[in-house]
């Protein structure tokens, strides 16, 4: 499969209610159309394959997702990564999947992927300190839960919400296995401070 995309206004975390996937996907802003983002912010999310163009029947596949958003008046409506995603319920996202006849259902968890790092200068390469590296990578390693036993009171919070350490971003990845061919619907749930995202794809497996 080709990658495919889709532009979602967001949902607040604190509203809970019943949502309908086709009302939150808008139709991709045209430039200079300022007045179509000025209101409110406009998540893009594209979906491609990782290791095999097609979706094979029994064959584990690697999806990842690309988040980027449309900031409110932006008349040229540029696309800028989303590099502070933060988790839910414990997870960088939750993929819900369905097929086409209802007869599979299946709710899956994505992980984040490594941040890219811009390459230093090379004035500046051989200052830079392996311990600070350390520290400043692995974003996708922990997730809010594990991480937030380690802050006490902010354990509950922390594994709901994520906290300021576990922010990533724009890539996710999760893996798949149909177990018959079909049309299938993946949706996934990702969250960035108080917006939640929820992006609809179509996979069709053979």
């Amino acid at each position: 499969m080709a990658s495919r995309q889709v532009y979602v206004r967001p949902t607040p975390v604190t509203e809970q209610l019943t949502v309908s996937l086709a009302a939150l996907q808008q139709p991709k802003p045209a430039a200079g159309a300022a007045a179509a983002t000025a209101a409110r912010l406009l998540y893009h999310v594209r979906l491609e394959p990782a290791d095999r163009p097609q979706c094979a029947v029994g064959l584990e596949s690697r999806y990842v997702w690309h988040v980027s958003a449309v900031a409110p008046g932006d008349a040229a409506n540029k696309l800028q990564p989303v590099q502070d995603l933060g988790a839910w319920l414990g997870h960088p996202m939750h993929v819900a999947i369905a097929r086409a006849d209802l007869a599979f259902f299946q709710h899956m968890h994505g992980e984040a992927m490594p941040q890219p790092q811009p390459r230093p200068a090379a004035a500046n390469a051989s200052a830079a300190s392996p311990g600070a590296a350390a520290a400043g990578g692995g974003s996708g390693a922990h997730g809010g839960g594990q991480h937030g036993a380690s802050h006490g009171g902010r354990r509950l919070a922390s594994h709901i919400f994520g906290s300021r350490e576990d922010v990533f971003g724009p890539r996710l990845s999760m893996v798949f296995t149909a177990p018959a061919p079909g049309l299938y619907l993946l949706v996934g749930q990702i969250r960035r401070g108080n917006d939640l995202i929820l992006a609809p794809f179509f996979l069709r497996c053979k």
